[in-house]
């Protein structure tokens, strides 16, 4: 089931959370669902990232590993989202993020081109400035957000996540 917003989608995947914060399981509470830890964020976007694998020779495994990055966030109302670099998507990622909880945040208006904004990070923060989700944000990726300190060449989502008050890299050291 999917919920139109202006030109774009939020597939709902699945209701998230349980009780207050920290670890463990929980069916929701009055105050809303659980608080998902930064550590919990990382391992659902990591898992999610290894769906990209399944199916696959070892070779093609890599490939569609290697080009795909996911991000995992929470929002401050508790909700769970998910986005794939350049908007990519399995059959596996959408049905492990569903049993996991989570929205899949996607559409064309949350890449952009100018500055190239392809990254899962970059998904996520313009859904958030644009106003799909409730900031702050804390998202974490599959992998170490990349920066442009040491590569002009990357899109910076680091810095961009360090700089933007709305949203909160979680999940890395």
């Amino acid at each position: 089931m999917s919920r139109i917003l202006d030109d774009v989608k939020i597939f709902r995947t699945g209701k998230g959370g349980g009780g207050k914060g920290g670890t463990g399981g929980g069916s929701g509470s009055p105050s809303g669902p659980r608080r998902k830890t930064d550590a919990e964020l990382r391992r659902d976007a990591e898992a999610i990232h290894e769906t990209f694998r399944k199916g696959k020779t070892p070779e093609a495994a890599d490939k569609s590993y290697n080009r795909k990055t996911v991000a995992t966030a929470q929002d401050a109302d508790g909700n769970l989202y998910y986005s794939v670099s350049s908007r990519g998507t399995s059959p596996e990622s959408r049905e492990l993020a569903e049993r996991l909880g989570y929205q899949r945040v996607d559409g064309p208006s949350f890449v952009k081109d100018n500055p190239k904004q392809t990254h899962a990070e970059h998904i996520l923060a313009n859904a958030t400035e644009q106003g799909h989700l409730k900031p702050p944000i804390r998202m974490a990726p599959s992998r170490k957000p990349c920066d442009s300190y040491n590569n002009p060449s990357n899109q910076g989502c680091g810095e961009r996540a360090e700089n933007n008050p709305d949203t909160d890299l979680v999940g890395w050291p």
